[in-house]
């Protein structure tokens, strides 16, 4: 009776997961902004060879697939640098530039629209199914740490996370990139496949090129935390790992010209420019400086950054890393047990990364730090479900004792 209990739970589980993500797709506004026109002209340069050609043919989609008032938008003649991108073949292609290193979703656009989707539809549509395919994980990851309902459940909940759904509305590579890291660290962490977690992970910086932080970060966490277990990567491997790693952001960035850190800085702070190419690259420390500490000050704020158009940011990451530093203040010494210390490395990891990433890029936007607003629940879930395996294995061995020593006890 109870195998039957736990079946039509989990069937009941299944199908209000089902329900709720579908829902979710079907009623998720898409949040078009400029992003989409780049990574559909991106996704055309697997096709054209002549700029021309890309930008021509990027804008008659355009216009046909998106709502007037949308297409209005992207193209406002009021705006100076839109106008020049709606115009000028040489400066869209220009500006694309910064967007063409992520090779991974430009190439699975490029193929979607060749089996006939939408341009526009298929920029937007990988977010979407990159948010269903992290939810996914979610649940897989929950189903080795709770009973198969809640792991339905939960993982459906927890994809829901606003800075996760944020994720999904732009027609931007942020939600694959997402999905690549939890996937990478659902390898990682619970499936104990260093190579499996590799392989996403470093593909992961061909959807997202500032990955190679995160990857870096979790290398030389994982050498220094496991350098003496013998289940852990082997200290060529990491080594290995990273070189190839490292090769690949190298390469992908010189073949797609792009412009460097100072020159994107310089058009997400200080001003838009008609030429990005021709922008210094020589770094200005007193500009950097000055924008670093404008921005510092306008944190809290009101706890939301918002646009003419959403919410883009908050102050999420505060309490989610408040989380992390209040488990590892409970854990302690507990840390460095080998069932607790991977998880503990890549949540340092986590947090040591995206301090830095301030730091290049000072603003907090949600989808930009997406990674920590899914990893940071799984893996506190995953530390609480070893305690609780350590603390139920302390007290097996601490009864077998007693009984051992009350056997003793009755023999003599």
């Amino acid at each position: 009776m109870k195998r039957w209990k736990n079946i039509a739970g989990t069937a009941l589980a299944l199908v209000l997961s089902v329900f709720v993500l579908a829902r979710t797709v079907r009623n998720l506004p898409p949040a078009w902004n400029w992003d989409v026109l780049g990574y559909m002209g991106l996704a055309l340069e697997w096709e054209y060879d002549d700029p021309a050609d890309v930008h021509r043919e990027t804008y008659a989609a355009a216009k046909r697939e998106l709502p007037p008032e949308v297409y209005a938008d992207l193209t406002a003649p009021s705006v100076k640098v839109r106008r020049a991108r709606a115009a000028d073949p040489a400066i869209f292609h220009e500006h694309i530039g910064f967007y063409r290193a992520r090779v991974l979703p430009t190439y699975l656009v490029h193929l979607a629209h060749r089996f006939g989707a939408p341009l526009s539809g298929a920029v937007w549509g990988l977010a979407v199914v990159s948010f269903l395919l992290t939810a996914c994980v979610f649940v897989l990851w929950l189903l080795g740490r709770v009973a198969a309902p809640w792991a339905l459940l939960g993982g459906t909940l927890l994809a829901h996370a606003p800075p996760l759904l944020v994720t999904a509305t732009y027609a931007t590579p942020d939600s694959l990139g997402l999905f690549l890291i939890v996937l990478g660290s659902y390898l990682l962490l619970e499936r104990k496949s260093h190579r499996g977690a590799a392989l996403v992970f470093t593909l992961s910086i061909l959807a997202r090129p500032d990955a190679i932080l995160f990857l870096g970060a979790l290398a030389i966490l994982l050498w220094w935390a496991e350098r003496r277990s013998p289940s852990g990567p082997s200290t060529g491997f990491l080594a290995g790992w990273v070189a190839v790693s490292a090769a690949l952001y190298l390469g992908v960035g010189r073949w797609s010209q792009g412009y460097g850190w100072w020159a994107l800085f310089q058009i997400s702070f200080l001003a838009k420019s008609l030429h990005p190419s021709q922008l210094s690259t020589r770094i200005d420390w007193p500009t950097y400086r000055a924008v670093l500490g404008a921005k510092a000050s306008e944190i809290p704020g009101s706890g939301y950054w918002r646009t003419a158009r959403a919410v883009t940011g908050s102050t999420y990451l505060f309490p989610y890393a408040a989380a992390v530093l209040l488990a590892f203040a409970l854990l302690g010494e507990r840390l460095r047990s080998p069932a607790l210390r991977r998880t503990s490395v890549l949540l340092v990891a986590l947090l040591a990364t995206y301090t830095v990433r301030w730091f290049l890029f000072p603003q907090v936007w949600d989808r930009f730090f997406a990674p920590v607003y899914a990893l940071v629940p799984m893996c506190l879930v995953s530390l609480a479900s070893d305690v609780v395996g350590i603390r139920n294995s302390e007290r097996a061995r601490a009864q077998n004792a007693s009984n051992d020593v009350t056997s003793s006890i009755t023999s003599a």
